[in-house]
């Protein structure tokens, strides 16, 4: 009787699929990364009835606002990531 091969080519497809997957970091090829520029997160919460900023927000009272992001990711016209430049590497 004929031995079945398709168990073999099964592993064998696995092993490649397994392998390739940790090739893979997570974070997709941006279509476009910006980096060592000025940018705002906005991340931090809103600001004081009194319209004072947020404890979160890149503010100083004595030298005023400052941007605390240096880089921008896309992935199909979404914005993906506003961080550093090491951060924004990821996505290149």
């Amino acid at each position: 009787m004929p031995r079945n091969k398709a168990p073999r080519e099964l592993r064998r497809l696995a092993a490649v699929g397994i392998l390739l997957a940790g090739c893979v970091d997570g974070a997709p090829t941006a279509d476009l990364v910006l980096t060592g520029g000025s940018a705002y997160s906005f991340t931090w919460d809103a600001p004081g009835g009194d319209g004072t900023p947020a404890s979160g927000a890149p503010y100083d009272p004595a030298t005023g606002w400052h941007p605390d992001a240096s880089a921008i990711a896309m992935v199909a016209s979404q914005i993906v990531y506003v961080g550093d430049d090491a951060g924004a590497a990821a996505f290149i």
